[in-house]
């Protein structure tokens, strides 16, 4: 399921913290990410609406 079906949810919505997921995935391997280098990011992708009705066919 698509990140933005899943914040769709409530419950998900509130129960998920991005930045310290975020935080975690740049920072838990050391060798990978020696300075733990985390981007900034930008405009919160995952709160927008889904089109998947483009996908669905008419027939």
């Amino acid at each position: 399921m698509p990140v933005q079906s899943l914040v769709a949810f409530a419950e998900v919505r509130e129960s998920v913290n991005i930045d310290h997921l975020k935080r975690h995935y740049f920072t838990s391997h050391p060798k990978l990410n020696t300075y733990s280098v985390i981007p900034v990011g930008g405009e919160a992708w995952w709160e927008q609406p889904h089109d998947r009705e483009r996908f669905s066919s008419s027939a």
